[in-house]
């Protein structure tokens, strides 16, 4: 049996403008917690605007915390998931980053954007898994949960956890409230544990037998949960095994 997976997941909001306030808060949670082996942080959380990488300065400083980040992640044998813009070929995306605790990052660009974000970003055109500590992972970042062919896809990767960053301009609240319509469904059909947090406040860890298991609706503050390969998914059925693709 895979072993239990010790999960912190972050509300801290932070600052739109100062990368290092956001490199600090994410440094700090990882010192404060050495027993992690993942940290999660929102979408869009160490860099969030365009004017923050819009000389080379600020470019460099990202490329700096970004490595920062990395060298942490082997420091602590922990991975850290953080959103960031990415700028590839002249082309801006909003990716969510995971450094991995053996010196690889990887990478994942947002796929399904709204109708604003396509006003500056590209869409990402990837959609894959990664493998952590015996366990496979997708990301879906904010839109991308609301589109049930990136789980499907997932999941026929073997997806078993996913990691959910928001950027919703939402309190705490409504936020958790707008989670609890559809994430416990797509959870339990999936088999998916789901850790969702929220750029402006608010967590909240879906199981894979559809139950919310742990949130937390403070603002500035920080859950960790463990997942269990024996609680935390569904053991007795496999609904996804029945699907017939060939009839759609």
């Amino acid at each position: 049996m895979k072993k239990d997976l010790k999960i912190g997941v972050s509300s801290f909001i932070p600052s739109e403008e100062d990368l290092g306030y956001n490199y600090e808060i994410i440094a700090n949670a990882i010192k404060k917690n050495p027993t992690l082996d993942l940290v999660c942080f929102s979408e869009l959380f160490l860099c969030s605007k365009m004017s923050m990488i819009n000389t080379i300065e600020k470019e460099e400083k990202l490329i700096r915390y970004t490595n920062e980040i990395k060298e942490l992640a082997k420091i602590y044998n922990t991975a850290v998931s953080y959103g960031l813009i990415i700028k590839k070929e002249e082309q801006y995306y909003i990716g969510q980053r995971v450094a991995l605790p053996n010196g690889v990052d990887y990478l994942y660009c947002k796929v399904h954007l709204g109708k604003n974000e396509r006003k500056i970003f590209s869409a990402g055109n990837k959609i894959d898994v990664f493998k952590f500590k015996e366990y496979t992972f997708g990301i879906q970042i904010c839109l991308d949960t609301h589109i049930m062919d990136m789980s499907i896809m997932q999941k026929e990767q073997g997806a078993e956890i996913i990691i959910a960053p928001f950027k919703t301009p939402y309190d705490s609240q409504k936020r958790a409230k707008n989670w609890s319509k559809y994430m416990l469904a797509r959870a339990y059909e999936c088999n998916f544990c789901m850790i969702c947090s929220n750029y402006y406040g608010g967590i909240q860890i879906v199981n894979g037998n559809g139950i919310c298991v742990k949130e937390n609706l403070k603002n500035n503050s920080f859950l960790v949960y463990t997942v269990s390969q024996e609680n935390d998914f569904n053991k007795k059925i496999d609904y996804f095994s029945y699907r017939k693709p060939e009839l759609y």
